[in-house]
């Protein structure tokens, strides 16, 4: 089950995402301002995740949809598929962020 935080998060960067249809807010959680998402990856994620490397790209749409190492950040359309999800609610085997702190 997704946590509301994470239901944000990958609502709000699927309507940064032009090209994914849009995804219908939940009436209990709705749909923020894609930039709201987008100013929590970038203060929260970007000093670290910033495409240098070639590591995960926080900070654009095509770093989202391409990601990191270990695959896409997010998979549109399906959120229990998608890595950054996974990662900020500490539910993935191996990925955790942020790592030294609780879940967002």
């Amino acid at each position: 089950m997704l946590e509301p935080s994470s239901i944000f998060i990958w609502a709000a960067c699927s309507a940064a995402l032009p090209a994914v249809p849009p995804v219908a807010p939940l009436a209990a959680h709705p749909a923020q301002d894609s930039s709201a998402a987008t100013a929590i990856l970038a203060a929260r994620c970007g000093a670290c995740h910033d495409g240098t490397d070639g590591g995960l790209d926080v900070l654009t749409r095509a770093g989202l949809l391409a990601g990191g190492d270990a695959g896409p950040a997010l998979v549109p359309g399906h959120p229990e598929e998608s890595l950054l999800i996974a990662a900020v609610e500490h539910t993935h085997e191996t990925l955790r962020m942020p790592k030294r702190a609780e879940a967002l």
